[in-house]
């Protein structure tokens, strides 16, 4: 169940990087969870002053204290990274951390390219996550090279 209700809350979280992409060829990082009836809440930070990493931050540490208070069965956090490849290329990623109550955590990158303002998902890449919400909690969340949009996010 933990993993379906993941891909829930991805599949309401994708939609909205892809159309601000396909509107401004960019976004600020965002991020959702799955609420105790199942109902997707969507997050953002206002502040426009905020780097990236800050935000990114805020989420942690809002969605760590919505995790204690057992107000959630999920989070996802959602941004725009450069990401090494297999193939060896750079290229442009959607990466999405998600965390399940139940232990399922997962980093999605969706590599994509935008053309005539269209974004189209060219590969999609899952990874085992380290949680950072529930259970394990990493005094500084964990540094595991995530990266901002214009840094790299190593394969």
């Amino acid at each position: 169940m933990s993993k379906l209700d993941a891909e829930l809350l991805m599949n309401g979280l994708l939609p909205f990087a892809e159309q601000m992409l396909s509107e401004f060829g960019e976004f600020h990082p965002f991020g959702g969870y799955l609420d105790r009836n199942k109902e997707i809440v969507h997050v953002s930070v206002l502040d426009e002053q905020s780097s990236a990493k800050e935000k990114i931050e805020f989420f942690k540490q809002s969605f760590s204290q919505l995790a204690e208070n057992g107000e959630a069965l999920a989070f996802g956090i959602v941004f725009d990274v450069i990401r090494s490849f297999k193939d060896g290329s750079k290229g442009d990623a959607i990466k999405m951390v998600l965390e399940h109550k139940d232990g399922y955590c997962a980093n999605l990158f969706f590599r994509y390219r935008i053309q005539k303002g269209t974004v189209d998902i060219i590969e999609t890449i899952a990874q085992r996550g380290t949680p950072l919400f529930f259970g394990i909690q990493n005094e500084k969340h964990g540094s595991d090279n995530n990266s901002e949009k214009h840094g790299v996010e190593n394969n």
